[in-house]
This record gives C-alpha cells, sequence and structure tokens, in this order.
C-alpha cells in the first residue's frame, strides 16, 4: 500500500514540475497524466 501513495506522490510533484512548461505541452501531458492516473485507480482500486 506504501508503494501506491508514493507513486501518486510522485507523480502528484511531476506534474508540478511540468506546470513551467509552456501551454500546449502542458495540455498534452496533462491528459496523459489524467490517463495514467486512471490506469493506476483501475489497477489497485478495482
Amino acid at each position: 500500500m506504501k508503494k501506491i501513495f508514493t507513486l501518486i506522490l510522485f507523480l502528484f510533484l511531476l506534474s508540478n514540475l511540468y506546470a513551467n512548461m509552456n501551454r500546449q505541452t502542458k495540455k498534452y501531458i496533462r491528459n496523459n497524466y489524467a490517463s495514467f492516473e486512471n490506469h493506476i485507480y483501475l489497477i489497485f482500486f478495482n
């Protein structure tokens, strides 16, 4: 369980770093991050 929360926290911190990028790149990353986050939920919380 601890690994899961560590991974989610890491992804959250990583997404904050991406906030410094330009708008188009940030939009692309946000879409992929959301799909990846949903993938994590499907694996661990289903």
